[in-house]
């Protein structure tokens, strides 16, 4: 009998030591999505965690979040539908970007609000950031049809998890060597400058494709709409003809520019040189830091351009606008990806922090649309022109800027594609 306790307790002992063991190796690799076996660590990493982010959508540490985005991007419902004769009846479709910066969206909405024929559009709020403060504004806005999708795959949701950061990730700025001899996930991934990704600057570019795609191809009201597409941010703000003047638009763009791929509703000429706002039209080069606000676009961009999503998903720049401006160098032909740009704008920028690059300390926009208003003010006898006149702008071929890097991680590069490509679910 005692040499049964004693051998009872040897046994207790080595149970206690393997449980410590798994609790120390096993368990936390199985938690970042990795297997601690197999010589290629990133093949692992990166097969685990896009089959558990992308199929399955992962476990949110907020679930209430993840059950109400499901269900929201599955419902499809537009608010105000009323104002539709039917459900796929609109003038243009507006899709805008939406972060989580509430007191620049209240202006834009406002300013949408205000303008002619926005009941007879569909307002689509794409969104990357759940917030309850955010859908509740949403929800009480009466004036134009509106519907909200969200972005499923955001660092809000896997804070600890690519693609957020995980704790096993690469440091930015360790360098390679280090990074090899660390074995942290993405050693073998820098970008182009020997940095590792940056999570807050990779969603961006995510979410940019991914609206795009899940208007065009997937939701219900608009997948086979054939009409035009504006691109708006949440700190933007429009004038109150932009809907008549992107019906001017798109009416002569065939007789105006066969090989104009887009239309670019904004600039970012200085308020004080813009004087009244005329009836121009630029035929031009796009150019990213020109032309990257209100675009204009249709089914036909849209088709062509998902014929290049690897070159998109591929180029080492977490920039969108920098990454369009190269796919439509390479991918579009003429050897020139041109645009029809407003020479003054319908769209303007009200962002002055918070933002991916606009870093100021004043987050107020009230002052900053005091002015665009008397710019819109003084130029009430020059809104809604009953035709556009059109103008060549320079004929010189521009090369894309030298890329900004930040896009070099194959796990960015996958999770784009899937992004980008449509789902053989049936929504």
């Amino acid at each position: 009998m005692l040499r049964w306790k004693r051998r009872e307790k040897q046994l207790a002992k080595i149970a206690g030591c393997l449980f410590v063991a798994y609790l120390c190796l096993v368990y936390p690799a199985c938690k970042h999505g990795r297997l601690p076996i197999g010589d290629d660590r990133m093949e692992i990493v990166t097969t685990v965690k896009t089959r558990r982010i992308v199929a399955n959508r992962g476990i949110s540490s907020d679930g209430r979040m993840e059950s109400d985005v499901t269900r929201i991007n599955d419902e499809q419902k537009i608010n105000n539908a009323h104002f539709l004769s039917n459900d796929t009846d609109f003038r243009i479709v507006i899709i805008v970007q939406v972060h989580k910066r509430l007191q620049y969206l209240r202006k834009l909405l406002a300013s949408l609000s205000r303008s002619r024929h926005i009941d007879e559009t569909l307002v689509i709020l794409s969104h990357d950031f759940y917030s309850a403060e955010i859908n509740e504004f949403v929800r009480k806005q009466s004036v134009f049809p509106l519907l909200q999708i969200f972005y499923p795959t955001t660092i809000q949701q896997f804070p600890d998890v690519f693609p957020g950061t995980d704790p096993d990730d690469c440091p930015r700025d360790i360098g390679q060597q280090k990074a090899l001899e660390k074995n942290c996930n993405n050693a073998k991934y820098p970008d182009m400058y020997g940095h590792y990704r940056e999570a807050k600057i990779t969603q961006t570019k995510h979410h940019w494709i991914w609206k795009l795609r899940r208007v065009f191809d997937e939701l219900r009201a608009t997948r086979r709409y054939d009409g035009p597409v504006l691109l708006l941010e949440e700190d933007h703000y429009v004038v109150d003809d932009f809907v008549h003047v992107v019906g001017k638009l798109t009416e002569s763009w065939g007789r105006w520019c066969s090989d104009c791929h887009v239309g670019a509703l904004g600039n970012y000429r200085k308020l004080n040189a813009i004087g009244d706002l005329t009836r121009t039209v630029e035929i031009t080069q796009w150019i990213s830091s020109s032309h990257n606000m209100g675009i204009v676009m249709n089914r036909t961009f849209w088709n062509r351009f998902s014929t290049c999503l690897s070159e998109f998903c591929h180029y080492d720049d977490y920039n969108w606008d920098w990454t369009l401006q190269h796919v439509g160098n390479v991918c579009f032909k003429p050897p020139k990806f041109n645009c029809l740009a407003l020479s003054s704008p319908r769209v303007f920028h009200i962002g002055e922090c918070e933002g991916l690059h606009h870093k100021g300390t004043n987050c107020n926009p009230d002052q900053r649309v005091i002015e665009i208003e008397r710019v819109i003010a003084r130029s009430k006898k020059s809104l809604y022109p009953s035709e556009l006149m059109v103008t060549k702008g320079r004929a010189s071929f521009r090369k894309a800027a030298k890329p900004n890097g930040g896009w070099g991680d194959i796990r960015d590069h996958d999770l784009c594609m899937k992004n980008g490509q449509k789902s053989n679910k049936t929504t």
